[in-house]
């Protein structure tokens, strides 16, 4: 986990985000409850924003630390 995680820290919290929807999605089908996801246009925008931004910061001298 730990040389993942030194690998690519935003993709090991993007695998963390996933199983934790995919539990919750699997707790709303067995209560037989609808499940939805409302992603609207800002969501997706913080998310690439977020990703650029990490992209470019692990590039620089400040963020060696999150560089392989």
């Amino acid at each position: 986990m730990a040389a993942a995680l030194g690998a690519n820290a935003l993709a090991v919290l993007g695998f963390a985000l996933f199983a934790g929807f995919v539990v919750f999605w699997v707790v709303r089908i067995l209560r037989s409850r609808p499940v939805t996801v409302p992603l609207r246009s800002p969501h997706w925008w913080v998310l690439g924003t977020t990703a650029l931004i990490f992209t470019v910061v692990r590039n620089l001298p400040v963020g060696a630390v999150l560089a392989p």
